[in-house]
């Protein structure tokens, strides 16, 4: 008997091609998911249409993916960044799990008022980040983060004093900054991270 795949929403990387507006989406995220017993629905770019998709498919949670800048910080994508906003929130009304991944992670915490402010030596490389007395190696492509996090969240993982990730004490939100779906192979503990967030909704 096939195990059941639980749906997932994500949201999708704005770009312009030949004069057309586009999403799109890295592959590797449907082959992470496949191996935590998830698949990947796209939501388009209108909170509307992005909230009926995800209610049609009965969608377990919603990652917000990786992308370009916010638009407060010179990016080029004010409404995926306008989705993403009403995504946090239909999610805590709707108490469904949100996992947002480097960029999703800033417009969390931006969201909940957090300054973004640059950092050095988080883009294009390897780091280590800790977590208690737990170290592990991670990608990193950030320009951009925090040292402080909004009332109600909980800094999980740090790199040189940048924190890495977070989660809220009461609601269903959870970030990081490194990019799980990049990893070759996969890591398990990203795995297990997604699997534990995304299909065991609280």
């Amino acid at each position: 008997m096939t195990a059941r795949y639980l749906p997932v929403a994500l949201t999708q990387r704005v770009s312009t091609v030949r004069g057309e507006l586009r999403l799109a989406l890295d592959v590797r995220w449907s082959q992470l998911l496949a191996a935590c017993g998830l698949i990947g629905i796209p939501l388009p770019l209108d909170f509307a249409s992005a909230a009926h998709t995800i209610e049609l498919t009965g969608c377990a949670g919603v990652i917000l993916t990786g992308g370009d800048d916010l638009a407060d910080l010179g990016g080029p994508t004010p409404d995926r960044d306008k989705l993403e906003r009403e995504l946090i929130r239909y999610a805590i009304a709707k108490n469904l799990p949100l996992l947002g991944v480097c960029r999703g992670m800033q417009i969390l915490l931006h969201t909940f008022g957090v300054r973004l402010t640059p950092v050095t030596g988080h883009a294009g490389t390897r780091h280590p980040i800790s977590s208690g007395q737990h170290v592990r190696e991670v990608n990193s492509y950030h320009r951009w983060g925090v040292r402080n996090v909004a009332e109600g969240f909980v800094a999980t993982a740090y790199a040189d004093g940048v924190v890495e990730a977070v989660r809220h004490d009461r609601l269903p939100l959870t970030g990081i900054m490194w990019h799980p779906e990049r990893e070759e192979p996969f890591d398990n503990k990203d795995i297990d991270m997604l699997t534990t967030i995304l299909r065991q909704r609280p």
